[in-house]
């Protein structure tokens, strides 16, 4: 129609001079090349067709007017910035056949929700950068990658917090028990958020500090002083954590202690006859050890058992290693 370049299936260019505002790709073009339709600052409306299997690196780039995009079922991929900028597409329905949706593809534009379907299997970082209007996310239950709770985009498995839509109402939000990683950016630009509550689950060093490094980027949007609100939260828990694993390192230091003790104690109180000699004591001390250990003939065990099990009990009532115990366990 003399406004687009087609070579080999590829529209290249469109003419944003031309003043169009609607405008349907025809059956001869398998792939919209990168920045074809750039700056088209009149276009409305485009329908993509059936032929039509990947959408170009910056394609529609600032194409302020557009309000309305029609995709075929044949669209696997939509490239790095292809909508972007697109301030006035509020809504846009996604094939099945989508499978990659590459970085900023929809960055700044004005969408309001966007619905994942199944065959998405790549979502890159900054895929919905700074979409001021999204208020919720939604995924298809059968996608075998992604899903969504509440209108946020998690891992399949959830324990990735991957993408908040900023424009979602919510002043508080609460980090489901599941999550141990947030995306990079992921609750950026999020303005409406007030509270975000990290779960009382058991965290490692690793998802701790994952957590919270999506935080601080969600705090520096907020305020200074909410981000050093932030970082002092961060080093009270991980004090939290240095003070449980050194109580565990003192209780297993002390248990052991006690456990060798009333072994030993046992041993030479019960089964060193008091007539041998030092060397003898010592020899005799490391074989019967060993034969408590392995076990001795029954004749000489039914003898020796109540008066070491008897023995034991009282060393360990003595020991001072209990109160020890008992008293790391009552300041945790």
């Amino acid at each position: 129609d003399g406004r687009c370049l087609i070579v080999d299936g590829v529209l290249n260019s469109f003419a944003i001079g031309c003043g169009a505002t609607e405008y349907t790709i025809s059956d001869s073009v398998t792939t919209i090349g990168e920045r074809a339709f750039f700056h088209c600052s009149s276009l409305t409306s485009v329908t993509i067709g059936d032929s039509v299997t990947s959408i170009g690196y910056r394609a529609f780039q600032y194409c302020y007017s557009l309000t309305s995009v029609t995709i075929g079922d044949s669209v696997t991929t939509i490239g790095d910035d292809a909508f972007w900028d697109c301030s006035s597409l509020r809504s846009i329905e996604l094939p099945s056949s989508l499978i990659n949706i590459w970085g900023g593809a929809f960055a700044y534009s004005g969408l309001t929700s966007i619905e994942l379907p199944s065959g998405v299997r790549n979502i890159q970082w900054e895929a919905f950068f700074r979409c001021s209007s999204l208020e919720k996310i939604v995924v298809d239950k059968d996608n075998p990658n992604y899903s969504s709770v509440d209108g946020v985009l998690f891992s399949k498995d959830k324990t990735k917090l991957i993408l908040y839509p900023v424009a979602n109402s919510r002043e508080s939000y609460t980090i489901p028990n599941s999550v141990n990683t947030i995306g990079d950016s992921a609750f950026e630009n999020s303005n409406n958020l007030k509270n975000i509550i990290i779960p009382n689950a058991d965290l490692n060093k690793q998802q701790l500090d994952s957590i919270y490094e999506g935080l601080f980027e969600f705090a520096c949007w907020i305020s200074p002083e909410f981000k050093l609100y932030i970082i002092k939260d961060y080093k009270r828990l991980k004090s939290d954590e240095n003070s449980r694993l050194s109580l565990n390192w003192n209780l297993n230091r002390e248990i052991s202690k006690l456990n060798y003790r009333i072994h030993t104690d046992a041993i030479k109180d019960n089964l060193i006859p008091p007539e041998l000699t030092p060397t003898q004591i010592a020899y005799t001390y490391a074989s019967e050890a060993d034969m408590i250990r392995e076990g001795i003939p029954m004749s000489e065990r039914l003898k020796k058992l109540r008066s070491v099990a008897y023995y034991q009990m009282q060393s360990l009532i003595r020991n001072k290693s209990i109160e020890r115990i008992k008293d790391n366990l009552i300041e945790s």
